[in-house]
């Protein structure tokens, strides 16, 4: 073939480098920033029932959950906002973000994501 110069190898000769790092598929989360505790309720909404008081440094787990086909439904809240909603996009961008967690102690429910950080 080609005279490529010296040091050059061709990339055909090197083997693929693969690695193989311990990936977690849970998303985790640990509360921060609260003054007292973090209520974890039962509807994404602070008129939803509090199920937990959550302190600072608890860790807590993502939920994705399911719901049956076709149903509009979400592990964050507000969900994407699609036209046919019919949702002012002024009070969607305002809105607290919601998220759907499982606690150390199994209980799930919603949390606003203003409180948590990656763990």
């Amino acid at each position: 073939g080609e005279d490529w110069g010296e040091g050059w190898v061709e990339w055909l000769l090197l083997p693929p480098k693969i690695e193989f790092p311990p990936f977690s598929e849970e998303i985790a989360f640990r509360v921060a920033r609260t003054s007292d505790c973090l209520h974890l309720r039962s509807e994404p909404d602070t008129d939803g029932e509090i199920l937990d008081c959550l302190r600072d440094g608890a860790r807590v787990v993502f939920v994705q959950r399911e719901y049956p086909e076709g149903t509009v439904k979400s592990s964050y809240y507000p969900a994407s906002v699609h036209p046919s909603i019919g949702l002012d996009e002024r009070r969607v961008r305002s809105a607290p973000v919601w998220v759907y967690v499982r606690t150390e102690d199994g209980v799930e429910g919603w949390v606003s994501h203003d409180y948590l950080e990656h763990d």
